[in-house]
């Protein structure tokens, strides 16, 4: 038979372990991470954008901000987008306006950054560069559908 100071023994050892499993150094861990994208055709408005998935990784200090910059085809100019970057939100979502130019079999790239209240300090970085997969010049030069349902076009 087990006795009583064996199994209280047993418990605090099981406890210490998932505490010890838990304390994950957050200093080292980054603020945010990429885990997902790509370039998005929407055929019935005949449209090419890309976009970011972000995840947070640890929290956010106060006032903090989310900014995505994201290549213009053809161009040196950037598309950026910034939100404020919510603690008790754990992903985010950043969508390009429509794509002029894309080529295919290009990269394109998107950088994320963490910046303090002030917009002056940069925290946390991640970027990504994803590459069309399909000719854009293939899109049909006018919306397939009109409005808000699957109205055919004119």
């Amino acid at each position: 038979m087990v006795s009583l100071h064996t199994i209280r023994r047993a418990i605090l050892i099981f406890l210490a372990l998932c505490l010890f499993t838990a304390c994950e150094d957050q200093s080292k861990k980054p603020f945010i991470e990429i885990v997902g994208g790509g370039f998005i055709l929407n055929y019935r408005y005949s449209q090419l954008t890309y976009g970011v998935l972000v995840r947070q990784d640890k929290p956010f200090p106060p006032g903090a901000v989310l900014e995505a910059s994201f290549d213009k085809p053809g161009t040196t100019e950037k598309q950026v987008i910034s939100i404020l970057a919510v603690d008790d939100v754990k992903g985010f979502k950043f969508e390009s306006d429509p794509v002029i130019g894309a080529k295919k079999d290009e990269k394109y790239t998107v950088v994320v950054r963490l910046l303090d209240k002030t917009g002056g300090t940069e925290l946390g970085r991640a970027e990504k560069s994803f590459t069309v997969q399909i000719d854009p010049s293939t899109l049909p030069q006018q919306p397939l559908v009109v409005g808000p349902g699957y109205q055919k076009g004119p």
